[in-house]
């Protein structure tokens, strides 16, 4: 069942100051219509959901806005979000159909990073560490033998 902290938008700050911050997470509740998620065993879980916007009222408060951070409950877990697209299209009457596809924040922030830094490395193995320490996942892997050393660019 969704309840309002199933899907909390942190994002836009200057929006969601408004004197009655419930109410908003409680508006965003009962527009939901669909939620899917998607659990991988690499960690980039994506969630999906459909909602319903009367007037564009949400959307045009920035809401949904890419980059922006959400929490979702999902009734066992609290995970960060960021909104990695979003999609709008007509619906019934005044109300309008949007998609949001909300992405791990860690996972987005890599797609997301349009200057990555060469990382000298002497392994494939040594530069997946790098990069999981950058963005702050964690590692596993096994270490090669025998390899000289080269710089990998991304």
């Amino acid at each position: 069942m969704i309840s309002d902290n199933t899907i909390i938008i942190l994002g836009n700050a200057d929006a969601l100051k408004k004197p009655d911050t419930a109410a908003v997470r409680a508006q965003i509740a009962q527009s939901i219509t669909n939620i899917g998620v998607s659990y991988t065993v690499d960690g980039a879980s994506q969630v999906t959901v459909d909602l319903v916007d009367e007037k564009l009222a949400m959307w045009n408060n920035g809401y949904f806005a890419v980059g922006n951070m959400v929490d979702f409950f999902d009734g066992t877990i609290k995970e960060k979000y960021m909104i990695a697209s979003h999609e709008i299209s007509n619906g019934e009457g005044e109300h309008f159909k949007i998609k949001l596809e909300l992405r791990t924040e860690a996972i987005q922030r890599m797609k997301m990073d349009k200057k990555p830094q060469a990382l000298k490395s002497t392994t494939a193995y040594e530069y997946a560490e790098k990069v999981a320490k950058k963005f702050s996942l964690g590692f596993m892997g096994q270490k090669p033998t025998g390899i000289k050393t080269t710089t990998i660019k991304v």
